[in-house]
């Protein structure tokens, strides 16, 4: 009969397994389509460059988006190569 910690680390040995699989899996590399302005405050942006809310805010020079997507998409494939390699 095995005893209660042997069954907890049984338990924990399978969580592991499955949770390092699905954090693979999982990960999740999503951009901010809004400015970053509209989205700290958590407003509504038109995503034009500049945003009509910076424009009438008075904030055209600082209304800047996040990096783009072809550089996401590399720090991505990056992430999965290095974690996947790591196992």
């Amino acid at each position: 009969m095995p005893s209660e910690q042997d069954v907890i680390t049984d338990t924990t040995a399978e969580n592991d397994i499955v949770f390092e699989v699905e954090d693979v899996e999982s990960i999740r590399v999503r951009t901010t389509q809004s400015c970053l302005n509209c989205h700290t405050s958590k407003r509504k942006c038109d995503r034009k460059r500049p945003c009509q809310r910076c424009i009438q805010l008075g904030l055209v020079g600082l209304c800047v988006y996040e990096v783009d997507s072809i550089v996401v998409e590399e720090v991505y494939e990056t992430r999965v190569h290095t974690d996947s390699a790591a196992k």
